[in-house]
């Protein structure tokens, strides 16, 4: 009687378990089949190479900014870079930067400020690491939440490019806003998505939160909400519109409501929201400064074409894979989601840059998500297609031949990811072969 006994309570305690991280109670058997330990050692390697941001020099312009930036509210002289050495010694240009308010939102140089308060000039860098851990963990999150945790080996690919992605090894080894940017944005779509998917709708309000912070690190955090938006409506299970619409408002409304207030001081300070001169050269620098006019004149906007697919090497072969793979309705979806997101990025800043701002790839980084799982979804299903032997269209020769491609690819992303990680004194992306992207 103890051993039935005994066997209907582990019984029991294993269908509670399973309908925690299952609400619709489809026996995912999640925890006990997820690959921990890949996941924890590919994310441990990850971060090793990210200790670079400790003991590289940090000689970058960007990098002074946020320095002298934190030092000026630390001396109670507010958020300007009015008064400070690096402007009144005429390292930067007076016309962008001699201004009473600086021009990207609080939200990136506060966490810098607040981080530096905290441990002192380890700060810094600890703001970079800090970013890592969030995207990581935000990417499994979102890519289990989508379908990529259906077996391991996609999970393991998904761990793979979120531990190694070139263009976040580029920035989480400097002093930039864009490390903190793609993590917290990563993060509100993947709760986001979570409140859609499991629930409770409170979490959509949480999410909403975190977008809306991230919009205060830079205003193009709010590129991600269209791609975020299509998600949610794939991943929905309930077929009420109720469902969707209310954490949908949340979202979005909570976000926009914590950014109008600086876009609201601005427009009192400049006269404009959206002020034209803020982050793009002037005239007179991009005559003067080498650098900068190869950056904005010689560079054209279609350049972000050419460059990306040299950087994400998985992007092309996950995009092949996603045509191959049309008459699947869920991949199709999905992947038609997950290209609209990237191609928002894309546009996006191909029309700044016609507008006269800089070309730098590290500045798409919010396609970043949407690329890794677009890959990571397609190839997880080919080798179930291949696994079972069901063949992709053209053959036995020709599935082996794309999914021979997409493991290339995997390797050279990974690889140009690590050599990212070293080779931190570059403003540019340094592939491991070729020149600065």
């Amino acid at each position: 009687m103890n051993h039935i006994s005994s066997n209907l309570k582990t019984g029991e305690l294993r269908s509670t378990c399973e309908s925690l991280f299952d609400p619709e109670g489809k026996n995912l058997h999640g925890i006990s089949r997820y690959p921990w330990r890949p996941v924890i050692i590919i994310f441990c390697i990850g971060l090793i190479l990210k200790s670079t941001v400790y003991w590289e020099p940090h000689f970058e312009v960007d990098e002074f900014i946020y320095i002298a930036l934190v030092q000026q509210l630390d001396s109670g002289r507010g958020y300007t870079l009015q008064g400070h050495p690096i402007v009144e010694e005429g390292a930067l240009d007076p016309i962008q930067y001699n201004r009473p308010v600086f021009f990207h939102p609080p939200g990136g140089p506060g966490l810098f400020w607040m981080f530096h308060r905290m441990f002192g000039d380890s700060g810094y860098p600890l703001v970079q690491i800090f970013s890592f851990i969030l995207f990581y963990a935000s990417l499994m999150l979102m890519g289990q939440t989508l379908g990529c945790g259906e077996n391991k080996w996609s999970i393991i690919v998904l761990a793979l490019l979120g531990a190694f992605n070139p263009i976040m090894s580029h920035v989480v080894t400097n002093y930039w806003l864009d490390g903190p940017l793609l993590a917290f944005c990563t993060l509100s779509v993947a709760l986001f998505l979570m409140s859609i998917v499991r629930g409770p709708i409170w979490i959509a309000l949480i999410a909403g939160m975190i977008l809306g912070y991230a919009s205060l690190i830079k205003v193009t955090a709010f590129l991600v909400v269209p791609g975020a938006l299509l998600l949610a409506m794939l991943a929905k299970r309930s077929k009420d519109s109720e469902s969707l619409v209310k954490p949908m408002l949340y979202f979005l409304v909570v976000a926009v409501l914590i950014q109008l207030p600086w876009e609201f001081y601005l427009w009192i300070t400049y006269g404009n929201a959206f002020p034209e001169w803020a982050g793009k050269p002037s005239a007179s620098l991009v005559a003067s400064n080498s650098y900068v006019h190869f950056l904005t004149v010689i560079r054209t906007p279609w350049t972000y074409l050419s460059l990306v697919p040299r950087i994400l090497w998985t992007l092309v072969p996950g995009l092949i894979l996603w045509i191959l793979l049309w008459p699947h309705p869920r991949i199709r979806k999905l992947g038609m989601a997950l290209l609209i997101w990237i191609a928002i990025v894309l546009t996006f800043h191909m029309i700044l840059g016609a507008l006269g701002y800089s070309k730098v790839v590290r500045y798409v980084i919010l396609l970043v998500p949407a690329a890794i799982v677009l890959f990571t979804t397609t190839f997880g299903q080919a080798l179930r297609l291949a696994h079972r032997g069901d063949l992709l269209p053209g053959g036995r020769i020709i599935a082996w031949f794309v999914l021979a491609i997409c493991i290339l690819a995997l390797a050279m992303e990974i690889t140009t990811g690590i050599t990212c990680s070293f080779r931190t004194k570059h403003d540019l992306i340094m592939p491991f072969f070729g020149p600065q992207l």
